[in-house]
C-alpha cells in the first residue's frame, strides 16, 4: 500500500513538472532561435558581426536553384557553342562528319533509346554494305591528320622490343611549314586561322559509337568483332599486345602477365603465387 502511494506521488510530480515547463514556454513571444542572429542566414562570404568567419564557411557550395541562361562566352568566342553548327540528325548507325568539334548540341544517338528502327536482320545488312566505304574513307580521314610513317626512334623500345615510333605524327597545314613556325604564333593566330594540327577525334560511327578494339586483340577475342566500324588506328602505334604489367611493390618479378592477356579467367592463376 505504501509502495503504491510512493508510485502515484511520483507520477503526480512528473506531470505537475511537465505541465509547467509547457505553461512557461508558452509564455515565450517566439521559440528560442527565431531572434538569434547566430541562426540568422547570411551571405557566403560575409563576416559575421563578430568579424571572425563567414556565416556560412563550412558551406561546400551555395544552394542549388533552377537553372538560367547564361549569356557569358567564359572566352570562347567562336568556340561558344551559340557559334557552332547545331549537331547533325541522324538515328543509330547513321554516318555523322569526322569532324564534330565544329558541332555543338545534342543529337540522336544510341544513348537515347535501343530501338534500331529497324529489325535486326535489316540492321545487320544495313551495316554489311555501309561499313568497307565508311571504313575507307575513315582511314582516308586519318591519313590525311597524321603521319603514319612509322619512322622509330633509334635505339628505343618497348619492354618487349617493340620499337617505339618517332613523333609527332600530327600533320600540319599546308600553310606551316614547321612545327618551329607554329609555335612562333600567338594562341589567337593559331585559332583564327584554324591551323591547330591536334583537333579532337571524334568515333569513326558516332551515332552508334561504343568501344572499338585492334585487330591484333580480335585475333585473341574474336566474339568483340563489331559489324558496323573497325578500329581505325594503326597497331604499330599501339602498345605491346598482350600488355605488359609491372608490380610497383615486386619490381624484381619484372613482367607478371608471362605474355599471357590477363582476364578474370586468368587472374588468379597469374596473381595468387606473388
Amino acid at each position: 500500500m505504501r509502495q503504491s502511494r510512493t508510485c502515484l506521488s511520483s507520477i503526480a510530480l512528473i506531470g505537475l513538472g511537465a505541465l509547467l515547463g509547457y505553461l512557461a514556454r508558452s509564455q515565450e513571444p517566439q521559440a528560442q532561435g527565431e531572434n538569434d542572429n547566430r541562426f540568422a542566414p547570411r551571405e557566403v562570404g560575409r563576416a559575421t558581426p563578430s568579424g571572425s568567419k563567414p556565416a556560412q564557411y563550412l558551406q561546400q557550395s551555395p544552394e542549388a536553384g533552377p537553372w538560367q541562361p547564361d549569356d557569358r562566352d567564359w572566352g570562347l568566342g567562336d568556340g561558344h557553342i551559340s557559334k557552332l553548327l547545331p549537331y547533325p540528325p541522324g538515328n543509330p548507325g547513321v554516318r555523322t562528319p569526322f569532324d564534330l568539334w565544329r558541332y555543338a548540341g545534342k543529337g540522336q544517338s544510341s544513348w537515347g533509346s535501343p530501338d534500331l528502327g529497324m529489325p535486326f536482320e535489316a540492321w545487320v545488312r544495313f551495316h554489311e554494305q555501309q561499313k568497307p566505304g565508311l571504313m575507307a574513307e575513315v582511314l582516308a580521314y586519318m591519313r590525311s591528320r597524321f603521319d603514319f610513317a612509322r619512322k622509330a626512334i633509334p635505339g628505343a623500345t618497348m619492354s618487349r622490343g617493340k620499337p617505339i615510333l618517332q613523333g609527332p605524327t600530327a600533320r600540319l597545314p599546308d600553310k606551316i611549314r614547321s612545327f618551329d613556325e607554329l609555335t612562333a604564333l600567338t594562341p589567337d593566330e593559331i585559332k583564327q586561322r584554324d591551323l591547330f594540327p591536334y583537333k579532337p577525334l571524334a568515333h569513326p560511327l558516332q551515332t552508334t559509337a561504343h568501344m572499338l578494339f585492334p585487330e591484333v586483340w580480335l585475333e585473341a577475342h574474336p566474339e568483340h568483332r563489331r559489324i558496323d566500324v573497325d578500329f581505325d588506328i594503326p597497331e604499330d602505334f599501339l602498345p605491346e599486345f598482350p600488355p605488359p604489367m609491372f608490380l610497383t611493390t615486386h619490381k624484381e618479378l619484372g613482367d607478371v602477365t608471362q605474355l599471357s592477356v590477363t582476364t578474370f579467367c586468368t587472374f588468379l592463376r597469374e596473381f595468387s603465387p606473388l
